[in-house]
């Protein structure tokens, strides 16, 4: 079963839950990559597109929080990020949330739930793509990206709307 290619990145400093997450994700049908840091998660998304991040808080380094505000500065609505934390709490929910995740799953539930996230977060992706159709069917804005991966797919530089759709079609269907 493939789920039209949602590329998903795990990050955490475990290895094994890390590991884990990969191995559940591909079961399902999508294609996941890990990182052990978020610098590392960073380099990563510069190169490749992946609409779904999932990271862990409480990691060396940049934290899962600080990681959240990167991606959401620098990537805005066309990532969405679930964070896992193996220390839960009302607190650090509700900060996150206000901070632009999508998500928020404590390790020790059930990996059910945190599958209800990501198919929840690959329909918003999806909502996200199709506005973005809808808009440039309207005569509105160009499909534009914060992502230099999807930008150098897109192509930007006075191409016509039309030959920005065709990219970005050839490049939905190699990501997505």
């Amino acid at each position: 079963m493939i789920n039209k290619v949602f590329n998903i990145l795990v990050v955490d400093d475990e290895e094994d839950y890390r590991e884990t997450l990969k191995y559940l994700f591909e079961s399902e049908g999508y294609m996941a990559k890990t990182a052990a840091s978020a610098e590392e998660a960073l380099t990563m998304m510069m190169a490749e597109y992946f609409p779904i991040v999932v990271t862990d808080i409480m990691m060396e380094g940049t934290d899962g929080i600080e990681f959240l505000q990167k991606i959401k500065s620098q990537f805005r609505d066309e990532v969405e990020v679930i964070m896992v934390t193996g220390y839960g709490s009302i607190e650090t929910a509700v900060e996150t949330m206000k901070k632009g995740a999508f998500g928020y799953f404590i390790k020790s539930s059930d990996p059910e739930d945190l599958l209800k996230e990501i198919k929840k977060a690959t329909a918003a992706v999806s909502a996200t793509k199709e506005q973005y159709y809808k808009d440039e069917s309207e005569g509105g804005a160009l499909v534009t990206s914060q992502n230099p991966a999807m930008q150098a797919d897109l192509g930007h530089g006075g191409e016509s709307c039309r030959l920005q759709r065709q990219r970005f079609d050839h490049w939905r269907e190699r990501n997505w």
